[in-house]
């Protein structure tokens, strides 16, 4: 422990620390310690959405406080790599900043089909605007013979 931070060292290696201002918890992610860097998963969204979110409390818990969270079992269904199994309980456990990087890059794709709606909505409009000018001359064409006869 220094005097700016609660630092986590695994052999010998800054691997994460709380921040003493903020208390923010920060990982190591610097891209000089990562090999082998490529995308991660595609077409996330019909995982994500398997997710249930619940709200629930620890049995140990006297105050009954609710808290907003998922279902280590559920997880390690559709996202194994975030579940982890401590070695002396057996339970589970989720790794939920792993979580958050998974709806991140969830909210990526469906940026994605927001634009890809947006393009084709646009052209569906342009070409329903240019039957719309169609359709006005065709009237005008009619009132046209309309009045000359």
């Amino acid at each position: 422990m220094s005097t700016a931070f609660l630092r986590f060292s695994y052999e010998n290696n800054n691997v994460s620390y709380i921040n003493d201002f903020s208390g923010a918890y920060v990982q190591t992610s610097d891209r000089s310690l990562k090999e082998n860097i490529r995308p991660a998963q595609a077409n996330i969204l019909d995982k994500l959405n398997q997710i249930k979110v619940v709200k629930y409390n620890y049995k140990r818990d006297k105050s009954k406080t609710e808290i907003t969270g998922v279902i280590a079992q559920e997880i390690q269904e559709v996202f194994p790599e975030f579940v982890h199994q401590d070695e002396k309980s057996d339970k589970l456990g989720v790794n939920y900043a792993g979580l958050s990087l998974i709806a991140i890059q969830g909210i990526q794709e469906l940026q994605l089909q927001i634009d890809k709606l947006k393009s084709e909505n646009k052209n569906q409009q342009e070409q329903i605007d240019k039957l719309n000018s169609k359709i006005e001359l065709l009237e005008q064409k009619i009132q046209n013979v309309i009045e000359n006869n």
